[in-house]
């Protein structure tokens, strides 16, 4: 055998386990991935459990909002989905299940922006933290202005307006 078919024989080798190695780590990734939805889907029908056994009652899951943002100028859309839309009395929240290497936690940056998120593009007196491992619920609200008016309070508004409408039409 002389040199060029060794070098030959060693580059077609070198193709041959690099394919393979890149076959079986594709293969080991999706098995993680599949493992790792399968009990993130698992944790989520818990919390699911979990909330209507507190009370709360489910108005819609993997709740999609289109909203966008303005970068000079220019709207650009994205989309939103919450775990679930809930409803307890007459107050509203949208829960975040957290499971598995997700830490179900408002110290962490990323969680926590994203609950602000929510409380904003939904518009909820509140966001639920629902940690699926353990089975805890948290309650989230943030400082920063108000959700909007609920209920009785858009009726009070328009009681309102409608009052001084009825004011400045006896004035005439």
């Amino acid at each position: 055998m002389n040199s060029r078919d060794f070098i030959l024989i060693l580059v077609v080798s070198s193709i041959g386990v690099a394919f393979l190695t890149t076959r079986i780590l594709f293969s080991l990734r999706r098995r993680y991935r599949r493992k790792l939805f399968s009990h993130a889907h698992e944790m989520e029908k818990r919390a699911a459990q979990l909330l209507k056994d507190r009370g709360y009652r489910v108005l819609g899951e993997q709740v999609e909002k289109s909203t966008f943002v303005k970068v000079d100028g220019q709207k650009i859309p994205y989309k939103v989905r919450a775990d679930y839309f809930l409803k307890k009395g007459r107050r509203t929240y949208i829960a975040e299940v957290k499971a598995g290497n997700q830490v179900a936690s408002v110290l962490q940056p990323h969680t926590r922006r994203q609950l602000l998120e929510y409380y904003f593009i939904y518009r909820p007196q509140a966001v639920l933290l629902v940690d699926g491992e353990r089975g805890e619920i948290e309650e989230v609200t943030f400082p920063y202005g108000s959700t909007g008016l609920k209920g009785w309070g858009w009726g009070l508004v328009l009681f309102l307006l409608g009052f001084m409408v009825g004011q400045w039409i006896n004035r005439l």
